[in-house]
């Protein structure tokens, strides 16, 4: 990881865990998120999978996923390796 990541990647984690203490998802959810983009996508997953856990199952149009950020997550990390996959290969100018 480099210098520039690995503060977003800790400041990821931060934002997590004030969404665990206050209680705010959307945080977690963020936290989640941002980990991933950060560069670290098992960490990300698995934080989200974590956060599923503790916050419970979801009210609403999302009832019936059973772990809606942990495959937000993921599809997110899936993304993500597929666009620096092709990006890499090809000059932008």
């Amino acid at each position: 990881m480099r210098g520039g990541n690995t503060l977003l990647f800790v400041f990821s984690l931060l934002l997590a865990a004030a969404g665990v203490m206050l209680g705010l998802w959307y945080l977690s959810a963020a936290g989640a998120l941002l980990a991933v983009l950060s560069g670290s996508p098992v960490v990300g997953v698995v934080l989200a999978f974590f956060l599923d856990l503790s916050f419970g199952r979801p009210v609403g149009v999302l009832h019936s996923v059973a772990f809606p950020l942990t495959l937000l997550v993921f599809f997110l990390a899936l993304v993500r390796a597929f666009f620096i996959r092709h990006l890499r290969d090809r000059r932008l100018y």
